[in-house]
């Protein structure tokens, strides 16, 4: 599943979750067929894991860029503000957003 990401104007993420009861979501995503063929600086509350399974793409976050090749994954922490290039056209990945906290 893709859907384009909806970001406010503090670069926050608004993460859209099938379920309210576990705020979690699996996105495929093909990189070059997003919207500026990148994931743009953002941040959200979810903690998120990235798997490439095919390609390879670059996660900048703060002075840190870490390249991901196929087979290889990345946890980034909630909060954390990145972006996501792709290295190799054509770079597919999934990224799992979960909420890890919840109001009371």
């Amino acid at each position: 599943m893709y859907s384009e990401i909806i970001v406010t104007d503090t670069r926050e993420e608004l993460v859209q979750y099938p379920n309210q009861q576990w705020k979690h979501v699996v996105l495929y995503t093909v990189l070059n067929q997003t919207r500026f063929g990148y994931i743009p600086l953002h941040w959200h509350k979810a903690l998120q894991f990235i798997y490439v399974i095919e390609g390879a793409l670059d996660v900048a976050m703060s002075e840190l860029n870490v390249p991901l090749k196929q087979g290889e994954g990345l946890f980034i922490n909630s909060n954390t503000v990145h972006e996501i290039t792709e290295q190799d056209h054509d770079t597919k990945f999934y990224c799992w957003n979960i909420e890890t906290y919840r109001s009371i």
